[in-house]
């Protein structure tokens, strides 16, 4: 099953691809979402897309032996720095790669944690990322 979380300023569950099953239909879903043009424009806030993603995990009564994957989509440097004034760029890194170990602990070796960074890289641009990872 997948859903999909939109990361912008604030998260977003897309509603067309909620527990939705792994088939051709959700291929479309997906290949449609790509063919949008205005999709994926704007500031991309990690923080409220990794507590939406956690707030999924924990409300729904999963089996023990549910296998789960959170895979992150990202091109570049979050943008919760621009919308949290006065706070350091490196204390908030600090607390997504923290928030990432909370929800790995959790779930332990039921949760695999990907990541793909995809843009042009100026030698920094996937640290944090990597750090996540």
């Amino acid at each position: 099953m997948v859903t999909l979380i939109e990361m912008r300023t604030d998260a977003t569950v897309n509603p067309e691809i909620f527990f939705e099953p792994i088939t051709w239909a959700l291929h479309n879903k997906i290949v449609d979402l790509a063919d949008e043009p205005l999709r994926g424009r704007g500031h991309g806030n990690y923080i409220p897309a990794l507590k939406e993603a956690y707030n999924l995990l924990t409300s729904y009564e999963l089996s023990e032996n549910c296998a789960n994957l959170l895979f992150f989509l990202s091109d570049g440097r979050p943008s919760d720095n621009v919308y949290r004034k006065g706070e350091d760029m490196l204390s908030i890194h600090q607390e997504i790669v923290d928030f990432v170990g909370l929800i790995c602990s959790e779930f332990k070796s039921r949760l695999i944690f990907g990541a793909i960074g995809f843009a042009q890289d100026d030698g920094d641009m996937f640290h944090l990322i990597k750090r996540m990872v």
